[in-house]
């Protein structure tokens, strides 16, 4: 798995350095990115807890 990301790391490296941009301009996008990333992350912690609590629920009405 380390290599996976570690590859997944470095391709996202290249493919920034491909465009002729200043470094700033990189690191302002990379750090909207990254807020999209945490937002869909937030979301999907959110729908997992309320599965696991409609689970539990189910659970607990049924009797087991």
């Amino acid at each position: 798995m380390d290599f996976i990301i570690r590859e997944f790391r470095d391709s996202v490296v290249n493919e920034i350095n491909k465009y002729d941009l200043p470094m700033e301009v990189k690191r302002l996008v990379l750090l909207e990115i990254m807020q999209e990333i945490t937002r869909q992350v937030e979301i999907s912690i959110k729908k997992s807890i309320e599965e696991i609590k409609a689970d539990e629920k189910e659970t607990n009405e049924n009797g087991n």
